[in-house]
């Protein structure tokens, strides 16, 4: 017996189900229109701060989505938006880098996930060679393991410390792929760590 098209796919959904499926589907960034760039020595400083790099070829968007948590354990993640903007590269010219950005709902919370394809480019991680281990009344700043990588927890503490508080994990990828993990109030350091372990690293290779 053959089954129509739609009997088919309403089939195949009740059997494996979509809970867990990975999307590659998002809205595209707007063009950023082509500019000439004269190689210059300040552009190359621009890019480095003085540091050698090798850039490495952009990997296509859909491999970014694709890399990104799925909808699990009560998450539910809204359409993923595509970020491009230039940046200045070691010969003083000009390429663009992308990124992905998704939020997660479960209930009145919220996830915000981006990731960065920073191709390696010095003066896109700059900022985490200041990162270092802090402890206050305030709140924290730590290293977590992340899979096989080390990630940055950072956490400000509410009227009853983590439980009325908001953290952000930040994670630096085979030194290239910059992830960005920001929770809401009442989130704990935990469930963000936990979350962006689901992500798909093997897309990232």
């Amino acid at each position: 017996m053959r089954l129509s098209p739609p009997l088919f796919a309403a089939l195949a959904l009740i059997l494996f189900g979509a809970g867990c499926s990975r999307t590659t589907a998002y809205t595209p960034a707007p063009p950023t229109g082509d500019i000439e760039v004269v190689p210059s020595a300040e552009g190359a400083r621009a890019s480095t701060g003085g540091q050698p790099a090798t850039i490495t070829d952009a990997l296509r968007t859909e491999q970014l989505v694709s890399a990104l948590p799925p909808n699990h354990g009560g998450w539910v993640g809204g359409e993923v938006a595509e970020i491009r903007n230039p940046i200045p590269l070691p010969d003083g010219t000009r390429a663009e880098y992308a990124g992905v950005t998704r939020e997660y709902s479960a209930g009145a919370n919220t996830l915000r996930v981006t990731l960065t394809d920073t191709r390696g480019i010095p003066a896109l991680t700059a900022f985490l060679d200041s990162y270092e281990a802090r402890n206050t009344g305030e709140g924290y700043r730590a290293q977590i393991p992340i899979g096989t990588s080390h990630g940055w927890i950072t956490y400000t503490y509410g009227d009853t410390r983590e439980a009325g508080g908001s953290g952000s994990l930040t994670l630096l990828y085979r030194n290239r792929f910059l992830i960005q993990c920001d929770g809401s109030v009442g989130i704990s350091a935990e469930t963000i760590a936990q979350f962006v372990e689901k992500m798909d690293f093997e897309t990232l290779q």
